[in-house]
């Protein structure tokens, strides 16, 4: 589900990249990552934009989980 936040970090990200007016992938900090949704969001909204998505959580365990459900993502091509 796409709520009025995602959007918003969305149009925000896109500004990044008008100001910055170069290739380089723009770096998004997620602290307290979570499951990662929120990047998982990011990507679908903005596919052709180049990202780097660092997230940032205290729990290993999450991180793992996380970080298996962005390699499938990956591999999907999504």
């Amino acid at each position: 589900m796409v709520t009025a936040f995602i959007r918003e970090l969305c149009e925000i990200i896109l500004k990044i990249k008008e100001i910055k007016r170069n290739d380089e992938p723009t770096v998004v900090f997620d602290l307290g990552f979570g499951g990662g949704e929120l990047g998982r969001q990011v990507f679908k909204q903005l596919p052709d934009v180049s990202l780097v998505y660092v997230g940032i959580d205290i729990s290993p365990v999450i991180m793992e989980t996380a970080k298996q459900a962005f390699k499938s993502l990956h591999e999907k091509g999504e």
